[in-house]
């Protein structure tokens, strides 16, 4: 019986059994009672079958010794009955749990008279081939949906014909349908922005011997509209270093490049901010440094100047009682000159009091024109300067009324000083909702483009006689009154 089985196998084979043991795949034979005759080396050696013990046992028992999972036992079974033979791939539990996918090939052995005698299995273990194609199926699945995820547009061209071949995206890159486009490079490069062709050539016709390419440039979008693309060109060789294809992707970065435009210029915008609070910072600590000065030196001028000031006015008095003669009138006159000039310093300290002392208005309901014309009490207008006033009737404000006169006078001042040989002389005042406008206009000069930024500045000052202080002082007073202070020239 068995010389009629090997004899059967041998048919099979058209080789000797003994040769079976060079072929790696696992091959098993059984007789018509399903009792193991045969195995080669491989089997034994891939399923750890000890062959002396492994002969005479029973399919059913061999099957579950190999790891065939019970389907697959029936499966066998019914294949072999109905067809005469089974083919097949299964998965086989191996003793320690591992699971092997194994692909079988089992047929009938017959004798030379045509009667069965067993049958043969040869049986190979594919667990890595197919692991690797279920990681290369695995991979392809991820890289298409990174792929769609960029929305980036991949094509192929063919360097011999010119064509180009979109294999995915172009509809949700450039809006177009695969109708609507032409698939020659030069209609690709016809959409490019003009000014982009130069380098976005290299991308559709390589002229370095480069294998990667990589550039930005502008398309034209269905819409109408040019996008920002980034180009990037795979150069595939073949063995003599001859182009064959180039595979290439386009993928939208329009927002990218908007939003690094706004990050630029914000970066700006905030380098210029920080120089502004860098020059403000410096110009509050020189102010604050002119302040502290300003009102030491105010301090120390007041007391001695009182003191001129009151024997200003014992001498004055003391002349009253002395006669009528030239020397008199000398004397008077040159009281009045010192008298002037002590004025003038008073001013000036007084300037730099203000500006170094904390202000805190005192705020009262007062009547502007009655407030006007109360500050031209003390102002002296030269006869050649035009005086007009246009202020509504009875237009109250809450103000602080000292701040108000002391700007005014600054202001009437500095317009009457800028008018020396006469001119016109306007004050306006009106009143809109919750603020009042307040304009002192005159017909002087103007002010000089070079000097504009200084005007309110501590010290600036343009006149042969001043200190500077005036318009500084000025501004303080009004922005403590919370309001502005600006001009036009």
């Amino acid at each position: 019986m068995v010389s009629d089985f090997l004899e059967a196998v041998e048919e099979a084979f058209l080789i000797k059994t003994g040769a079976l043991d060079q072929i790696t795949d696992a091959i098993i034979t059984v007789d018509n009672e399903d009792r193991l005759i045969y195995l080669n080396k491989a089997a034994a050696e891939q399923y750890a079958i000890d062959k002396n013990k492994a002969l005479g046992l029973k399919l059913k028992a061999l099957y579950r010794q190999l790891w065939f999972t019970p389907d697959a036992e029936q499966e066998a079974a019914l294949s072999l009955k109905e067809k005469g033979y089974y083919q097949g791939t299964n998965v086989h539990v191996r003793p320690k749990g591992q699971k092997a996918v194994i692909e079988s090939v089992v047929t009938v052995l017959k004798d030379k008279s045509g009667n069965k005698v067993g049958l043969m299995s040869i049986m190979r273990d594919i667990t890595d081939r197919v692991n690797v194609a279920d990681w290369l199926v695995e991979s392809n699945r991820r890289l298409n949906y990174a792929i769609e995820a960029s929305g980036m547009m991949i094509y192929e061209i063919d360097p011999k014909t010119n064509k180009i071949n979109i294999i995915r995206g172009l509809e949700e890159l450039l809006g177009y349908s695969p109708e609507e486009v032409q698939y020659s490079v030069d209609w690709w490069i016809n959409q490019i922005l003009p000014e982009d062709v130069p380098k976005a050539k290299e991308q559709f016709y390589p002229t370095k011997n480069v294998d990667n390419i990589v550039n930005e440039y502008h398309i034209h979008h269905k819409k109408g509209n040019y996008i920002v693309v980034r180009g990037i060109a795979k150069i595939i060789k073949d063995t003599t270093g001859k182009r064959v294809r180039i595979i290439g992707g386009m993928q939208d970065i329009t927002q990218y490049k908007e939003m690094q435009a706004k990050l630029e210029e914000y970066a700006k915008n905030l380098e210029k901010l920080v120089e502004e609070r860098t020059r403000q910072l410096q110009d509050k600590e020189r102010l604050a440094t002119i302040g502290q000065i300003a009102g030491m030196v105010g301090h120390d001028i007041r007391n001695p100047l009182q003191a001129i000031v009151n024997e200003l006015y014992f001498a004055k008095q003391a002349m009253t009682q002395v006669p009528e003669n030239k020397n008199k009138q000398d004397t008077l006159e040159s009281i009045s000159i010192i008298q002037e000039q002590v004025d003038y310093i008073s001013k000036i300290v007084t300037d730099l009091q203000d500006y170094a002392k904390t202000l805190k208005p005192e705020i009262k309901e007062v009547d502007l024109p009655e407030l006007i014309a109360s500050s031209f009490s003390i102002i002296k207008v030269p006869e050649n300067i035009v005086l007009t006033v246009n202020i509504e009737d009875h237009l109250k404000i809450r103000t602080d009324p000292t701040f108000i006169r002391r700007t005014l006078t600054n202001l009437v001042n500095n317009a009457i000083q800028a008018m020396p040989k006469g001119g016109k002389l306007t004050i306006t005042a009106s009143q809109k909702e919750n603020q009042t406008t307040i304009t002192v206009e005159d017909t002087g000069k103007g002010i000089p483009e070079e000097i504009k930024p200084k005007l309110f500045t501590p010290l600036f000052t343009t006149k042969s006689k001043g200190q500077g202080f005036g318009l500084a002082v000025t501004k303080r007073l009004i922005e403590a009154l919370g309001g502005t202070i600006s001009f036009e020239s």
